[in-house]
């Protein structure tokens, strides 16, 4: 394959993660919670499709591109194979990627699924579970020009408890930098400040009020605007810029 087939190649997988939204904290922090296992069958189905194609291409008497017969060796067990999938597996949790994600997610936005910067599909899901009602609904009204504010007020829940729906994986987030020394409490207490400010002022916007540089793409509010993993406002992948 070329070096520009391979740029094709790389760019279509990506996509495919993206649109996956297996390049998304919320998403990856979710599949953790088991509050959102739709990952896990991405992964399943990915293992499921190479092992069908394999035996389709063994199969069909098909070779490596050196002329050896395609086969899959049995590795021998190693120990460390233990240590190591826990090793990844606390990364994964808490940085929100893993190394076949990491590479996709730097330039994916944090959440304009619904046309809203702060607003990807777990935490709008999270939203109407707050309000009582279905994330359809909660899409439907905004659409209508409604503010989360409003559709918050009409149903009798206080905007204080729509920011803390928002906010929760970033308040976790968060805890879990300054227990592994990543930040100090301060600098913690300062980032949360931050966001629940914009968010604040997000709710009471009617969607589509702010463009394209604005709080709609420029910043998310789980940590770092077009996206470090967990970064803020830029492209760290654990620093405050």
């Amino acid at each position: 394959m070329t070096p520009l087939g391979f740029t094709l190649f790389g760019a279509l997988f990506g996509f495919a993660l993206s649109r996956a939204r297996v390049t998304d904290y919320d998403t990856m922090a979710a599949m953790f919670r088991l509050a959102d296992l739709h990952v896990m069958g991405v992964i399943g189905s990915a293992i499921a499709t190479a092992a069908l194609g394999f035996w389709f291409l063994r199969r069909a008497g098909n070779r490596t591109l050196g002329g050896q017969p395609l086969e899959v060796r049995p590795k021998p067990w190693q120990p460390g194979v233990v240590w190591g999938g826990l090793v990844l597996g606390a990364g994964w949790g808490l940085s929100g990627a893993c190394p076949g994600t990491a590479l996709a997610q730097p330039p994916t936005p944090t959440g304009p699924y619904y046309g809203l910067g702060f607003l990807d599909r777990v935490t709008l899901q999270r939203v109407a579970n707050v309000l009582g009602t279905t994330a359809s609904d909660v899409w439907s009204q905004l659409q209508q020009g409604k503010t989360l504010s409003q559709i918050a007020q009409a149903k009798g829940v206080s905007e204080k408890a729509v920011t803390d729906a928002i906010l929760q994986p970033t308040r976790d987030r968060l805890a879990l930098q300054v227990k592994y020394g990543y930040l100090t409490q301060a600098q913690a207490d300062a980032r949360l400040q931050y966001e629940e400010d914009r968010v604040k002022e997000l709710i009471s916007t009617t969607p589509g009020a702010y463009g394209e540089n604005d709080y709609g793409y420029g910043w998310g509010c789980h940590g770092g605007g077009w996206g470090g993993m967990m970064g803020y406002g830029g492209w760290g992948t654990m620093g405050w810029w």
